[in-house]
């Protein structure tokens, strides 16, 4: 379920890019932001910890506050129950001054050189790993990365996902909330 994509080893802006780390949101010793908590005890709350949680249990005037840095992922699949798309379906304000406007774009299927493939190869890359490892899990998690621009900008990207389904199994779409701090290099 993996599918090929280009591999280039840095977005162009960046000088640097760590490699992406998944977490389990229970793990000991890691610091989980106050946006983060907060999303995962709503969802927790809906679904008593007995399912996975389902797009109909996202009422977004519930966490509006984190909805500028919420991006809701929509997965395709064919007859094999293979992921042959992943399509951006809400992009929060937030994400949206950071990446611009991707709200309805295709982020597997666009070969382009417009796609987000070619545009942001290590975010493309970063997606590919959420969409295995929610389908993996069905439980939520966060995705820690670092990024070190070109004018010495240190980014570091904490996304929590929470997988979604329509019928409490099957993953189908990810909610992700994206929680970013940077800080300025000597």
């Amino acid at each position: 379920m993996n599918p090929s994509f280009k591999n280039k080893d840095f977005d162009s802006n960046l000088a640097s890019v760590s490699k992406a780390v998944v977490h389990d949101v229970n793990e000991d010793g890691l610091d989980i932001c106050v946006a983060h908590k907060t999303i995962i005890e709503y969802f927790d709350h809906k679904t008593k910890g007995t399912r996975v949680a389902k797009r109909s249990d996202l009422n977004p005037f519930e966490i509006t506050p984190y909805l500028p840095f919420v991006t809701l992922y929509e997965l395709t699949f064919d007859d094999k129950a293979e992921v042959v798309d992943l399509t951006i379906r809400l992009s929060g304000t937030g994400m949206v001054d950071i990446y611009g406007e991707w709200t309805g774009a295709s982020v597997l299927c666009d070969h382009s050189e417009t796609g987000l493939m070619n545009v942001y190869p290590e975010t493309y890359k970063r997606l590919i790993l959420l969409v295995e490892t929610a389908i993996k899990r069905k439980k939520p998690f966060i995705i820690s990365s670092s990024q070190l621009s070109k004018d010495r900008t240190h980014l570091k990207s904490d996304s929590l996902a929470i997988p979604l389904s329509n019928d409490g199994e099957s993953i189908n779409m990810i909610l992700m909330h994206t929680n970013l701090t940077t800080t300025k290099l000597a």
